[in-house]
């Protein structure tokens, strides 16, 4: 199975998400990860997804994706070069001597520092997923406490846009 990045533009109603949801769970699509967030327009929403299936599955998924009366547009941004980011924030714990070897270490991956505790630090990384698990991978000798990682965020490289309907009424607006 692969893991495609989907993005979708939809209508503020109640619900949307949900049923979105159903949807991949009803065709057997394995949602890893969900972000929605305002698009530009005002009564619009846009959610990225990222789902492991297999091609035949994609398909069947898109097309019912655009059949959703609140699905407005839908876009397999995973399809063409794209630009992903996810936002997380990572505890760890700080040993007497190594807090300034630990912060050194997060500095290396342009991670900032979040918080500080007496005995912990609480590291902040925005970045592909390949760079904050190294990231993740370099922090375990220290012991890595907590870990929360936001949904994956995606926009096609370039000038293409992944939207749009979104973008002609912003534009006319």
């Amino acid at each position: 199975m692969q893991v495609t990045t989907i993005a979708m533009l939809t209508t503020n109603e109640p619900g949307v998400l949900a049923r979105i949801a159903h949807l991949f769970c009803r065709r057997g699509g394995n949602l890893l990860s969900v972000c929605a967030e305002k698009a530009r327009i005002f009564d619009q929403y846009c959610i990225t997804v990222a789902v492991a299936c297999d091609d035949r599955t994609l398909e069947q998924i898109r097309k019912q994706l655009t059949k959703l009366v609140d699905v407005e547009e839908v876009t397999v941004v995973s399809q063409k070069p794209y630009v992903e980011r996810q936002v997380v924030l990572v505890k760890v714990q700080v040993r007497p001597g190594l807090r300034s070897e630990i912060t050194e270490e997060g500095k290396l991956f342009g991670a900032q520092v979040a918080d500080m505790g007496a005995s912990t630090i609480t590291f902040e990384i925005t970045s592909d997923e390949t760079r904050v698990d190294a990231f993740l991978k370099a922090l375990e000798p220290y012991g890595v406490l907590e870990v929360v990682r936001s949904g994956k965020i995606a926009l096609y490289k370039g000038d293409e846009l992944c939207f749009k309907k979104e973008f002609a009424e912003s534009a006319s607006a």
